[in-house]
């Protein structure tokens, strides 16, 4: 499967460099459950609503297909 807009696509959107959260310079991490990019301590708070929410880090972490 190949995804629409590779994450690669979608790091170069202008409102995709900037924390959704705190507007902070960003492209470490996303949430996946509500498609946006956060910095690295938006994410960790995000992390601990793990009901509601998937982040993962977009250097550390393996993303599939699916996840774009």
């Amino acid at each position: 499967i190949i995804a629409a807009f590779p994450l690669s696509h979608l790091l170069t959107i202008e409102t995709n460099t900037f924390c959704f959260q705190c507007n902070k310079s960003t492209k470490q991490w996303a949430d996946l459950s509500h498609a946006i990019f956060l910095c690295l301590s938006c994410a960790a708070k995000y992390k601990e609503l793990t009901y509601v929410t998937n982040v993962k880090s977009i250097g550390l972490d393996e993303w599939t297909a699916e996840d774009v």
